[in-house]
């Protein structure tokens, strides 16, 4: 006589089965919230930059600076980083921190793309490193005196 139905240990061993491979696959497949962070950051920063860049911030025929808008600038922390980009209309909830020492620096770029400090005439001298937190891990950000171009720094 065929039995048409599993027996309670053949059920058993494809319900361990199934957990197993589904404890895997949620490690596996679990979110990178560090890189994620990361790279929202960095887009962020380009963002900025490519502003400045769009924008001569001199008047015409003087040396004097006007921006009422803040464009082609950035504040390097979680607020300041989150405000930048609901301007734009994005909705992106950062998990981890803006740490170290460039921390609430705010960074300003000129029409030629240069990186500066707080505003358009004083250029930054040494590379900026911008470290995000999350748990136990870093990752960096570095933006270049001289381009102003930013990428992320591997450990």
């Amino acid at each position: 006589m065929k039995r048409g139905a599993f027996s309670l240990i053949e059920t058993i061993f494809v319900i361990v089965i199934i957990s197993i491979v589904a404890a895997t696959g949620a490690f596996v497949f679990r979110p990178h919230r560090l890189y994620n962070d990361t790279q929202w950051v960095l887009m962020q920063i380009r963002k900025a930059r490519f502003e400045g860049i769009a924008i001569e911030h001199r008047k015409f025929g003087s040396g004097e600076i006007e921006d009422p808008l803040g464009l082609g600038c950035i504040v390097l922390d979680n607020d300041g980083i989150i405000s930048k980009s609901r301007k734009g209309g994005a909705k992106y909830e950062m998990k981890a921190k803006i740490v170290g020492e460039s921390a609430g620096r705010k960074i300003c770029f000129d029409h030629l793309g240069r990186a500066c400090e707080g505003n358009y005439s004083n250029p930054i001298d040494s590379i900026v490193s911008v470290t995000l937190n999350y748990g136990e891990r870093n990752r960096s950000i570095v933006i270049f005196p001289v381009s102003g171009y930013a990428i992320i720094k591997h450990h």
